[in-house]
């Protein structure tokens, strides 16, 4: 009988609440240059035994200035 992670559902949803929580707060774009346009991503793998990736870059900006309000009095 193999052997199985007891907490691999519970990481796996840590994973995708992170992930969603990142996509609801920011705006995700392909980086822009002094002049303002976008800059061509060219991801590189370097290699099929390290899985990095080079080269990759993006701008984040808080796709509304409420995404970062706590709800409710903290101080009550």
């Amino acid at each position: 009988m193999d052997r199985i992670c007891p907490g691999r559902h519970f990481g796996l949803a840590a994973v995708y609440i992170n992930v969603a929580s990142a996509l609801h707060v920011f705006d995700f774009s392909p980086p822009v240059d002094v002049h303002g346009r976008e800059i061509r991503i060219e991801p590189r793998m370097p290699g099929t035994d390290e899985p990095k990736t080079l080269g990759v870059q993006s701008s984040r900006v808080p796709s509304a200035p409420s995404s970062f309000e706590v709800p409710g009095d903290l101080d009550a």
